[in-house]
């Protein structure tokens, strides 16, 4: 974390923590990445990660409010996508779609399943 903190593509205004009496127990961080398209155009976009829950307040809405509001304040900021690696059965009910369908794949050219994208505008993708 600290050096993703000290890097150019660190996004401070999208670093954000859950506190609950006075205690820490979440985080969410977000960085600047690049989508670069088949015909050499780049596109700007953002990713997030870590978001961590201490484990003994997991499942209790924490995480989805922190991807929830930072993903509205991203939007707010001007930011048109999020791309992030990620368990699907969680992040698809936050809108996060397999990046295959914008015809993202890795840098090695791979695609999979937790490889996914949301549009924060649509069809900022395309």
């Amino acid at each position: 974390m600290h050096k993703l903190r000290s890097s150019l593509a660190f996004i401070k205004e999208l670093d954000f923590v859950a506190e609950l009496g006075g205690e820490i127990v979440g985080n969410i961080v977000y960085s600047k990445a690049i989508v670069v398209y088949n015909a050499g155009t780049k596109q700007e976009v953002i990713g997030f990660g870590p978001i961590s829950v201490l484990p003994s307040y997991q499942k209790q809405g924490i995480g989805a409010k922190l991807i929830e509001h930072t993903v509205k304040i991203a939007k707010e900021m001007g930011f048109r996508a999020i791309i992030i690696f990620g368990d699907p059965s969680y992040y698809h009910r936050f809108g996060f779609e397999n990046a295959e369908k914008y015809d993202i794949h890795t840098a090695e050219g791979e695609n999979f399943e937790p490889f996914m994208a949301k549009e924060l505008y649509v069809g900022s993708l395309q």
